[in-house]
C-alpha cells in the first residue's frame, strides 16, 4: 500500500506545477474576487476530477469505448476551445468595468451564494471540457489503472493521495493570490484580469488549431 500512496503523492505534486488554463482560472478569480471565489473555482475543478476518478474505478471499459468513438477527440477539442475562449473573453469584458476593490483593502468582498455557484460552475466546466484534462485521465486509465488491475481500495488510496496534494497546493495558490491582492491597486487587478483573459483565449485557440 505504501508504494501506491507514494506514487499518488508524487503524481499530485507533479500536477500541481502544471501551468495551464485551470491554474489561471483559479488565480484570476482569487485575485479579482477574493479567497471564496478562488475556493469556488477550485472546488468545481476538484468535483470534476472526482467524477473522472469514479468513472475510472467503476467503468474504465465504458470510458475506453466512449473515447474510441469517431470524432470524439475532435469535437471534444473544439467544444473545449470554445469554453476557454468564452471564459477568456468574459474576463476581458469584466475587466473593463471599474473594479470594486481598493489597494490594501483589508476586508475582502464577500461573494453571494449565486456568485459562488457560478464560479464553481466555471471551474467545473473548464476542467470537464479541457482536452488536456481528458487526455490525462484517459492516459491514467489506460496506462495505470487497467494494466495494474488495481482493486477499488487500491485505486482509492492512490487517487486520494493525489487529490490531497492537489487540494493543498491549490489552497496555497489561492492564499498566495489573496495576499498578493492586498498589494495590488485596482488598475493592477484590471491588468491581471486582462492578461489572464488573453491567456485563456490563446489556450483555446491553440486547442482548436491542434484539432483542425
Amino acid at each position: 500500500m505504501l508504494p501506491l500512496l507514494l506514487k499518488g503523492l508524487l503524481l499530485g505534486l507533479t500536477l500541481s506545477f502544471v501551468v495551464g488554463p485551470l491554474f489561471f482560472s483559479i488565480i484570476e478569480s482569487a485575485l479579482a474576487r477574493g479567497f471564496k471565489a478562488g475556493i469556488a473555482v477550485a472546488s468545481g475543478i476538484w468535483t470534476s476530477d472526482i467524477l473522472f476518478i469514479g468513472v475510472m474505478l467503476k467503468g474504465i471499459h465504458w470510458l475506453e469505448s466512449i473515447t474510441a468513438l469517431p470524432g470524439f477527440r475532435f469535437w471534444t477539442g473544439i467544444f473545449g476551445s470554445l469554453i476557454l475562449v468564452s471564459f477568456g473573453a468574459a474576463s476581458l469584458w469584466v475587466a473593463q468595468k471599474k473594479p470594486s476593490v481598493h489597494a490594501n483593502a483589508t476586508p475582502l468582498l464577500q461573494i453571494e451564494r449565486r456568485d459562488f455557484w457560478s464560479q464553481w460552475g466555471k471551474g467545473f466546466m473548464i476542467n470537464m471540457v479541457n482536452p488536456g484534462t481528458l487526455l490525462f485521465w484517459i492516459g491514467t486509465a489506460t496506462g495505470l489503472v487497467a494494466p495494474n488491475g488495481w482493486s477499488i481500495p487500491e485505486g482509492l488510496l492512490f487517487f486520494t493521495a493525489m487529490m490531497a496534494v492537489l487540494v493543498m497546493t491549490d489552497l496555497l495558490k489561492i492564499y498566495a493570490a489573496k495576499k498578493l491582492r492586498n498589494w495590488l491597486t485596482p488598475s493592477h487587478i484590471v491588468s491581471v484580469r486582462k492578461t489572464i483573459g488573453v491567456v485563456l483565449i490563446i489556450f483555446g485557440l491553440v486547442v482548436a488549431a491542434s484539432n483542425l
